[in-house]
């Protein structure tokens, strides 16, 4: 009787950190393009505004307004 083909699950990738604990992180993109990555706890990164509609504004586009 011909051996069945061994069956081999995809896998993923993981990466550890040398972190003391698990952090996050948010990606804040400008409509310009710029984008920041703060923690998901600030409402903006630093130096970055919030605009009327409620969208994120780098600080060269919040100098423009």
């Amino acid at each position: 009787m011909p051996r069945e083909e061994a069956r081999i699950a995809g896998t993923v990738d993981y990466v550890v950190i040398p972190a003391p604990f698990p952090c996050s992180l948010a990606l804040f993109t400008c409509p310009c393009g710029a984008k920041a990555a703060d923690d998901p706890r600030h409402a903006t990164p630093k130096g970055w505004t919030t605009a009327a509609d409620g969208s994120v504004r780098c600080p060269a586009c919040s100098a423009k307004s």
